[in-house]
């Protein structure tokens, strides 16, 4: 889930259009589904996934994290 604090974010999304969120609106991607945030300028997100998720999902790459920083 992406929630945009401040600024605004489109994500693309496989095999759908493109969606667009505002400040203090949520996007919600389904599990499994590869997707791609593409803001046009500077943004803040909270980005909330389960602790177990890969950042690079069923990838892994060099981007791939295995041990994520958890607040």
């Amino acid at each position: 889930m992406f929630l945009v604090i401040n600024g605004e974010l489109t994500i693309e999304i496989e095999g759908q259009s493109p969606v667009h969120a505002k400040e203090n609106e949520l996007i919600v991607i389904p599990k499994g589904v590869k997707h791609r945030p593409n803001p046009d300028k500077e943004v803040l997100v909270a980005l909330l996934e389960p602790t177990d998720l890969l950042n690079t999902g069923d990838v892994t790459n060099e981007f791939t994290v295995k041990n994520i920083e958890k607040i």
